[in-house]
């Protein structure tokens, strides 16, 4: 069981354990997708993606072409861009551009939901989970520290301590607690679905789409099945219009009556892959600072010499103390550690 009121801030770190992908690697699956778009009728995906925009555009032959003209801009130029987020801010007057910037940026992501190790390892007759295989993970030990102690009745309480703020547009958080709770406690479908989507669990930049509420549909509204692509006739051009990049700036609204708040309240603040990215951080941050906050970071890119300068930088957001020496020793960044070897190391720390 989890102590105190914690809030987790998982970055792409978080889901790449479960063969998301990460920087260079979305931009290349970025790169086929817009491939697909602008080919010919030969390239295996190119029918069912061009489909997929035309309905979107009314099959409107001018529009279309710039879509293409877009795709193909984006095929040759993108990979010095340091991310699809800058490339689509670098060309933020062209529409077009930032349109199959999206679309290329769903359609990676259902795909790469659908060949991840959650849909590989998932019995499709049944939605059971086949969490062993998944043991490369955080998410395994996550589960087991979260339900050690739990009851059927009293797991829903337990999660209301527990808040997510996550930057990523994947749903793998999401769909494996509810598979967990289905599995663990003896939940069915509806209710486990029902526990999730009472939770703090916030998307700033948004998701390809909620997980269904009823079991087994693949898409519906705002819906989508996880696994479920283009392939399957999901409108993926209305799934990218869920999703932000960092150059559409977030409501200010939003970031205070959503985010912030959940930044005040908790007790201990732990970041699982993130990258510390500057626009994240900008719409992270106290508006009370009466309540010092215990914070635990992995660090899969930072070395030993660049644990100081972070720690600074986390303490500039969330601690707002003096004097800085004494509050610094609330911040534990652990260098060159990925999300499983963070957990296998401080779970005594988070556990009551």
């Amino acid at each position: 069981m989890i102590r105190e009121r914690t809030l987790f801030v998982l970055g792409a770190g978080a889901s790449a354990e479960l063969d998301m992908p990460l920087g260079l690697d979305l931009i290349k699956l970025i790169s086929e997708t817009a491939l697909a778009v602008h080919g010919n009728k030969k390239h295996s995906r190119h029918l069912s993606l061009f489909k997929n925009l035309s309905v979107s555009f009314n099959d409107d032959r001018e529009e279309l072409n710039c879509l293409k003209d877009a795709a193909h801009f984006i095929y040759k130029h993108i990979y010095l861009a340091s991310s699809i987020d800058n490339f689509i801010e670098i060309h933020k007057d062209n529409e077009y551009i930032k349109h199959m910037g999206k679309f290329a940026i769903a359609d990676s992501i259902l795909l790469k939901e659908q060949e991840s190790s959650v849909y590989r390892n998932t019995q499709l007759s049944t939605g059971e989970v086949y969490f062993p295989k998944l043991s490369n993970s955080w998410y395994v030990q996550f589960f087991r520290l979260l339900f050690d102690g739990a009851t059927k009745n009293n797991i829903a309480e337990i999660l209301e301590s527990l808040s997510f703020i996550i930057f990523n547009y994947d749903r793998i958080f999401e769909y494996l607690l509810l598979r967990s709770l289905i599995q663990t406690f003896g939940f069915n479908y509806e209710e486990s679905w029902e526990i999730v989507d009472r939770l703090d669990i916030i998307h700033p930049f948004g998701t390809v789409g909620k997980i269904p509420k009823l079991e087994g549909k693949q898409y519906q509204d705002d819906f989508v099945g996880f696994g479920v692509t283009v392939e399957s006739g999901l409108n993926v051009f209305k799934a990218s219009q869920r999703i932000k990049t960092y150059g559409e700036r977030l409501d200010s609204n939003f970031i205070s009556t959503q985010i912030t708040p959940l930044i005040d309240k908790c007790e201990t603040l732990i970041f699982l892959g993130s990258a510390f990215h500057r626009q994240n951080l900008d719409i992270l941050y106290l508006s009370n600072s009466k309540n010092p906050k215990q914070i635990y970071s992995t660090g899969a890119d930072v070395y030993p010499q660049q644990v100081d300068n972070l720690s600074k930088r986390i303490m500039k957001n969330f601690l707002q103390r003096e004097p800085v020496e004494k509050y610094l020793s609330r911040i534990i960044v652990e260098p060159e550690s990925r999300c499983k070897d963070f957990f296998h190391k401080h779970w005594r720390n988070f556990s009551q």
